[in-house]
């Protein structure tokens, strides 16, 4: 499948990169200048060097795309929960925008928006998917975020979210594998889906 990423040199898109390339899937990488792009080409991927709050600079490249994973956040201005919002809007334009005729295309394409347990706030058990939503001060944003992508969601896109959770200091989370084993699995389900992992 063509893939395109987002954050494919952060904590959770790199293990995603990874294992989407041992997958045999053909990665596009959104990364922000020339040694970014060096790395992820020197680990499959073909580089795009844009960022998230310039839209025009990886609009183009993510079209004619079969799925799309965003795992990255712009923390370098105050305006990271906009910025994504308006790049989760064009990720989702892309995704839903008809092919041309005759084109080699899935019958469905994906979304994955990674998110975060912070949505959760802390709880004290481990929480599923049905959990309700409590999200901490930094994490205040995610909750519209998740449901414009839920929202996305239909016969030709199937959308979906995960919350990844941390714990210590691991270099590759063990969220990171789980998102690139629901990319591989995506045909199969039928639904949009979150994915949840607590944390206390």
């Amino acid at each position: 499948m063509r893939i395109f990423l987002t954050g494919a040199t952060g904590y959770i898109g790199a293990a995603v990169l990874d294992a989407l390339v041992r997958g045999g899937h053909d990665v596009t990488a959104l990364v922000r200048n020339n040694e970014k792009a060096r790395g992820v080409a020197r680990r499959g991927a073909h580089p795009v060097i844009g960022n998230l709050a310039d839209l025009d600079s990886f609009r183009g490249s993510a079209e004619a795309q079969d799925g799309y994973v965003h795992a990255a956040y712009d923390s370098s201005t105050g305006g990271g929960p906009a910025i994504e919002l308006a790049a989760l809007a064009a990720l989702i334009a892309a995704a839903k925008r008809p092919r041309t005729a005759g084109a080699s295309v899935p019958e469905r394409r994906f979304i994955i928006y990674t998110s975060g347990v912070w949505i959760l706030g802390r709880v004290s058990e481990p929480a599923g998917e049905d959990a309700p939503i409590n999200p901490i001060p930094i994490s205040a944003f995610r909750p519209a975020h998740e449901k414009l992508v839920l929202d996305a969601n239909g016969e030709h896109l199937r959308t979906m979210v995960v919350r990844p959770g941390v714990a210590g200091r691991m270099r590759r989370p063990v969220s990171a594998k789980k998102i690139a084993l629901i990319s591989s699995d995506l045909p199969r389900e039928n639904s949009a889906t979150k994915a949840t992992t607590s944390f206390s």
